[in-house]
């Protein structure tokens, strides 16, 4: 895999300006503001097996079938506290764009469109409010497993769309 650095044109920027964070008592620690982007950093660069949030978003699209690529490409959602970093989502961008001309994904992805979306709220509780709707329906009995399917099932979670599986289940619970 080619790795891809994006360039600034013009200097790179200034970081942030430095935090005062009061701990205990009357003591304050300086947190410096290049500390503070570094930290960031850390989600789009490479780790030990060659992965990033980059990396992980076009290997999950290319695990998905051909003809839903394109849509999953268009539909994204990010969400979490770091997504709500300044410029988190424009960064994520450049690095997709730059990695979808790498050989590795230009195969199997002939796309170079992507397109977020936001969430109905603030994308710190977009998953806990998600799961909490989710979670209060009905809906969530007819995709749950007991402990004693769990091990019958040889450890393992069963496909939901598996329509053999969910009338053995059915049936089991009558």
């Amino acid at each position: 895999m080619t790795l891809h650095f994006l360039t600034f044109v013009k200097d790179p920027p200034t970081p942030p300006p430095d935090v005062e964070y009061p701990l205990d008592g009357d003591k304050i620690i300086t947190i410096p503001g290049s500390l503070r982007e570094y930290a960031a950093e850390a989600l789009f660069e490479l780790d030990g097996d060659m992965k990033s949030i980059a990396t992980l978003l076009l290997d999950s699209i290319i695990k998905a079938p051909m003809d839903a690529r394109k849509t999953l490409a268009q539909n994204i959602v990010v969400m979490g506290g770091s997504s709500m970093m300044p410029g988190f989502k424009h960064r994520l961008a450049a690095e997709l764009k730059s990695l979808v001309q790498d050989p590795a994904y230009s195969r199997k992805m002939n796309m170079n469109t992507f397109k977020f979306h936001s969430p109905p709220s603030k994308e710190n509780y977009t998953a806990w409010l998600g799961a909490s709707i989710y979670g209060s329906t009905d809906a969530v009995n007819t995709h749950c497993i007991t402990k004693d399917q769990f091990i019958t099932n040889n450890r393992h979670i069963p496909d939901w769309s598996d329509q053999a599986w969910r009338a053995l289940s059915s049936s089991k619970s009558v």
